[in-house]
């Protein structure tokens, strides 16, 4: 037989194994291929960055001020525990605010952290029989960068104290 009068056999081995790198390709590609926009950005023509907001994801404000009701407490001599209560941003539930208590010289004499819950925080002073009788010392909260709020509070010895 002459060899240009054969006729060829079709290689279905190779054509199958085309077929099969041909679609995972193609799935591949769709895979990964994102054609839906970016949920609150808006695209422009100009591609800039100044029309796609930038935000965080922590809602914390961080020059929120906290204060405190009172501007002077008197703490009872005979209590081992003082709870001073604070007031900040209910928006700011579940934040971290940081305290710090001096002393009449200034100095500082201890410090902590205390949660915002539903607009108030509380700041825990113990032992409070370390304070000298009638001497006046200060706790400052903060939270971030805000105003700080400060409370005056003294231990009082004499059988008048609340």
């Amino acid at each position: 037989m002459d060899q240009q009068n054969v006729p060829r056999k079709t290689n279905w081995y190779k054509i199958r194994r085309l077929g099969v790198l041909l679609g995972i390709s193609v799935v591949l590609l769709l895979k990964f291929q994102n054609c839906a926009p970016a949920p609150g950005a808006s695209a422009s023509a100009g591609g800039s960055a100044e029309s796609f907001p930038v935000s965080t994801i922590d809602e914390t404000h961080l020059t929120t001020a906290v204060s405190f009701p009172q501007e002077k407490l008197k703490l009872k001599t005979d209590t081992e525990a003082a709870e001073i209560e604070g007031v900040c941003d209910i928006a700011q539930h579940g934040s971290i605010l940081g305290w710090r208590l001096y002393d009449s010289s200034g100095e500082e004499i201890g410090r902590g952290y205390s949660a915002c819950e539903s607009g108030r925080f509380m700041v825990e002073l113990a032992p409070t029989q370390e304070f000298v009788c009638d001497q006046p010392y200060t706790v400052s909260a903060r939270l971030g960068l805000g105003d700080e709020g400060a409370v005056q509070v003294s231990r009082s010895c004499h059988s008048d104290s609340i």
